[in-house]
C-alpha cells in the first residue's frame, strides 16, 4: 500500500478550500465571542506562567539545598555551577510562596479550565452567532466533555509524539486523522473512543487539504511567536501568553469551521444555539 493510500483515500476528492476556514476563523477571532475567549485563555495562560515559574524556582531552591548538603562545593567548577543556578533562579520574573504540591494542583486545575474554555470555544464557533459566548450552549455537559477532551488529548498527544519521533509519517497520519477529536466531543457529544472513530471518518478523503491547512496555521503561529521574544522581562511573558491565546482561539475557529464544512453537525449546533440565547 502506498503512502498516499495510508494517509488518505484516493477515491475521495477533497472539496475543502483552505481559504474558507482561514477567512471564517479570522472573522470569528475578531468577533465579540473571539475577544472574550482570548481574554479567558490569556488569564489562564498568565496564571499558568506564574505557577510554572514559581514551581521552577521552588525546585531550583530545593536542588541547591540538596547540592550544598550532599556535595563538596569547594571546587571551582561546582561553585560556578551553583552560582549560575542561583542567578537563573533570581532572574525568574514571577514567584509565589507556595508549596510544590499546591503548585502542581493549581497547574492541573488551570489545564482543566483551559480545556473547558476550548471545548466552549468549539461550540461557540460552531454556532452561527458570534456576538458573545452562548452560556447555555458552552456549558452543556461541560464537565464530562472537558474530562474526555483532557484525557483523550493527552493520549493522542503521546501517540502523535511517539509517531513523529520513531516514524514521521505515522505521526502525521495520526495527527491529521484525529484533528477533529475535540470537535467530535464538543459538538457531537461523543466519548473518547467514538470521537476518535468519528474524526477519522470525517477527515478521510480530505487529509492532504487539512495537512496544508495545519501547515499554514503552524507558519502563522511561528511568526506570531517571534513577537514576544523581543520583549524582555515580565512584560514579554505576559505578551507571550496573550499571543498564544490569540493563536489558540484562531486555530480552534479555523479547525471548527473546517469540521462543520466536512461533517453533518452544523444543523445540530445551530439548533442548540437557538435554545441557548444567554450571552456572556
Amino acid at each position: 500500500m502506498s503512502v498516499d493510500d495510508e494517509f488518505d483515500d484516493p477515491t475521495e476528492t477533497a472539496s475543502l478550500d483552505v481559504a474558507d476556514p482561514l477567512s471564517e476563523g479570522l472573522d470569528s477571532l475578531l468577533s465579540v465571542t473571539g475577544a472574550q475567549l482570548v481574554t479567558l485563555l490569556a488569564l489562564i495562560g498568565i496564571s499558568s506562567t506564574v505557577l510554572s515559574q514559581t514551581l521552577f524556582v521552588q525546585i531550583g531552591r530545593d536542588t541547591l539545598e540538596y547540592i550544598r548538603d550532599n556535595f563538596d562545593i569547594s571546587q571551582s567548577e561546582t561553585q560556578e555551577a551553583v552560582a549560575e543556578m542561583e542567578r537563573t533562579i533570581e532572574g525568574m520574573g514571577f514567584g509565589l510562596d507556595v508549596s510544590v504540591p499546591v503548585l502542581l494542583a493549581g497547574l492541573l486545575v488551570l489545564a482543566l479550565l483551559s480545556e473547558a474554555v476550548m471545548i466552549g470555544a468549539v461550540r461557540a464557533f460552531a454556532s452561527s452567532e458570534h456576538d458573545g459566548i452562548p452560556i447555555g450552549l458552552v456549558t452543556r455537559r461541560l464537565p464530562i466533555a472537558t474530562l474526555y477532551g483532557f484525557l483523550g488529548g493527552i493520549l493522542l498527544g503521546i501517540a502523535v509524539t511517539v509517531g513523529l519521533v520513531l516514524f514521521i509519517v505515522p505521526g502525521i497520519i495520526v495527527f491529521i486523522g484525529t484533528l477533529f477529536f475535540r470537535q467530535e466531543i464538543a459538538i457531537a457529544d461523543k466519548g473518547p473512543v467514538q470521537a476518535i472513530s468519528g474524526t477519522w471518518a470525517v477527515t478521510k478523503g480530505h487529509r492532504w487539504t487539512l495537512l496544508l491547512l495545519i501547515v499554514i496555521l503552524g507558519a502563522i503561529g511561528f511568526a506570531a511567536s517571534l513577537v514576544p521574544g523581543i520583549i524582555p522581562g515580565n512584560v514579554g511573558l505576559v505578551v507571550s501568553a496573550i499571543v498564544t491565546s490569540v493563536m489558540s482561539v484562531f486555530s480552534i475557529a479555523v479547525v471548527t469551521d473546517a469540521y462543520v464544512r466536512l461533517s453533518d453537525q452544523p444543523a445540530e449546533a445551530d439548533q442548540v444555539a437557538e435554545t441557548s440565547t444567554d450571552m456572556l
